[in-house]
């Protein structure tokens, strides 16, 4: 593993033990492109970097809103990301045999994988 991997896995691992440890967390970029883990009122306002997210009393992990939401010193300005959506798939049989997925027809290669309806003809 080259050197500059090793440094980025030991800051990941670092970081992450001192986010679990931290009932409340603010995360920082560094103008170097490292990122670093403080206590709320440990990190000077006037430090190197800024603060992109916090570690909520919730323990959720908030992005920072925006200037429209305030300052990076209010916590009141950093959001908890909402969960991804993922739309589910549906799948289905129609009366002819054809295997669909959210109502069309499934590529040929699944519908000979499921027994499905390939040109007009349900396999058997």
């Amino acid at each position: 593993m080259d050197p500059q991997s090793m440094r980025g896995t030991e800051e990941i691992r670092r970081n992450r033990q001192l986010l679990d440890s931290y009932p409340e967390a603010v995360i920082v970029r560094h103008h170097d492109g490292s990122t670093g883990i403080y206590k709320p009122d440990e990190w000077p306002s006037d430090g190197d970097g800024e603060i992109v997210a916090r570690k909520l009393p919730s323990g959720e992990i908030g992005w920072y809103a925006g200037p429209d939401a305030g300052p990076r010193s209010d916590p009141a300005a950093f959001r908890p990301s909402e969960p991804p959506t993922i739309p589910s798939t549906t799948w289905g049989r129609a009366p002819d045999g054809t295997i669909t997925i959210d109502g069309k027809p499934a590529p040929a290669e699944l519908q000979r994988m499921f027994g499905g309806s390939v040109d007009g003809s349900a396999k058997p």
